[in-house]
């Protein structure tokens, strides 16, 4: 079972997030914010992390720049975000996340996204 992270500081749809993971199959931790979700990121297996880009302490886009600063850190980011602008989505990317998912949320195509980014993380450690 893949192990996900969830990091947003909105506590309604993070559960909502989580809920619907755990019913298609996923194990799913959360952070509450941009400093826990890095700490989390940091210190646990997680198969797929989902971030969010505005958020107390730090936002998600120094979240991910701080974990990609490591050469070993190569778990797959989707970022998942109300934030629809341009700069911000070529940032994302810039950045190494590996996709970039706008709120509000069609959850048939964010679990075809983590579908496609699990598959992919499998056949490279293979």
């Amino acid at each position: 079972m893949a192990k996900i992270l969830v990091i947003d500081d909105e506590k309604d749809f993070l559960k909502l997030v989580r809920d619907k993971l755990v019913l298609d199959g996923y194990d799913v931790e959360t952070a509450a914010d941009g400093k826990e979700g890095l700490d989390k990121a940091r210190s646990g297996e997680h198969d797929l992390i989902l971030c969010d880009i505005r958020m107390p302490l730090k936002d998600g886009l120094e979240v991910v720049k701080e974990l990609r600063s490591d050469a070993s850190f190569s778990t797959p980011i989707i970022m998942l975000t109300a934030v629809d602008e341009f700069e911000k989505v070529r940032e994302a990317y810039s950045m190494e996340a590996n996709f970039y998912v706008t709120k509000p949320v069609k959850f048939k195509e964010l679990l075809k996204n983590i579908r496609v980014l699990l598959s992919l993380s499998e056949k490279r450690a293979v």
